[in-house]
């Protein structure tokens, strides 16, 4: 049967026409015209994955791979079979040779994701792949030449990590080549009421719900709204809020309760005196209810393992609402 050509993806949009996501823009076409190394850095939810993946669909690697993992979710030793991949009877359960991210994404892109969450072990091993273009699989011994296009994301400050000696300077200064900024969601709310609308057709029909309009009273305390979670957030909300809308428009009595409550006096609450556990208690219970409960992805925006989270609930006895 003879082969069939697949067209490369059409790059994903980054939505929001103002200055930060421009800036955001005109970076991402430079990273596009060469294999320079691209640091994404910015909070959770802000649009890193989809960055990485607007630079691979532009650049000359497009008809590649593009491979994605994240250093955060594997432990150290899975993490060396993930990226660099082991040899049968390399350790107990390897029965066969395994391949690893580095040589699945030959010719292509690879993403890593929390990058700050690498090992130092896991750290020197990368740098070795990076300056040498080799690998060797866990258990084995024979050299296997990569050729890898790499963007590294951080939820973190890694300058920070640098500094305080918890993350290599020279693998940071290989991998930060070029760094992009991902802006949060309320630095830009001039482009939170597109990102609204775009969310609310596209969820519509996910949904089968026929919404016309969001209300200029809905659209305003979303954009007062100060969006911990970001865009991953403010999509959720909108999700939830087309789940339990009875009418054409959304309404804010639609909208989850974190956002309803949240007025246009901000000043009071923002001076308000609070100890550490107050606004941590205050700020996961936003959170929480900002993705409706859902706490694999309040885990995400927060930052922090589905585990802490649990303990964090647990802390300050926060209940799910009816």
């Amino acid at each position: 049967m003879p082969s069939q050509n697949i067209a490369p993806p059409d790059p994903p949009v980054l939505l929001g026409d103002g200055k930060a996501m421009g800036e955001v823009e005109r970076l991402i076409a430079i990273a596009a015209q060469s294999d320079i190394t691209v640091m994404l850095s910015g909070e959770s939810g802000t649009g890193k994955s989809l960055a990485a993946r607007r630079i691979h669909c532009l650049s000359s690697r497009r008809a590649g791979p593009m491979v994605q993992t994240n250093c955060a979710s594997l432990t150290e030793t899975l993490l060396d079979s993930e990226l660099f991949g082991h040899e049968r009877g390399a350790f107990t359960g390897a029965d066969r040779l395994h391949t690893g991210k580095f040589e699945v994404a030959d010719g292509g892109t690879l993403f890593l994701d929390e990058i700050e969450e690498l090992s130092d072990r896991a750290q020197a091993k990368l740098l070795n792949v990076i300056e040498e273009g080799v690998l060797v699989r866990v258990g084995g011994e024979r050299e296997v030449q990569t050729n890898v296009r790499l963007i590294v994301a951080a939820n973190r400050n890694v300058d920070e990590l640098v500094r305080e000696g918890a993350f290599r300077s020279d693998l940071f200064y290989r991998l930060r080549e070029l760094a992009i900024q991902m802006p949060a969601l309320r630095d830009r709310r001039e482009d939170i009421p597109d990102l609204a609308r775009h969310f609310a057709v596209e969820l519509s029909r996910e949904l089968g719900r026929d919404l016309k309009r969001i209300s200029d009273a809905a659209m305003a305390q979303l954009v007062h709204y100060d969006w911990p979670g970001n865009v991953r957030e403010l999509r959720n909300v909108i999700k939830s809020a087309l789940a339990v809308a009875e009418h054409e428009a959304m309404w804010v009595e639609d909208l989850p309760i974190s956002v309803e409550m949240h007025t246009g006096d901000r000043a009071a609450d923002d001076c308000a005196l609070f100890t550490l556990d107050e606004a941590e208690r205050r700020h996961v219970e936003r959170v929480l209810l900002g993705v409706s409960w859902k706490k694999i992805d309040a885990a995400r925006v927060l930052g922090i393992t589905r585990a802490t989270l649990d303990r964090k609930i647990a802390k300050h006895g926060l209940t799910k609402p009816e």
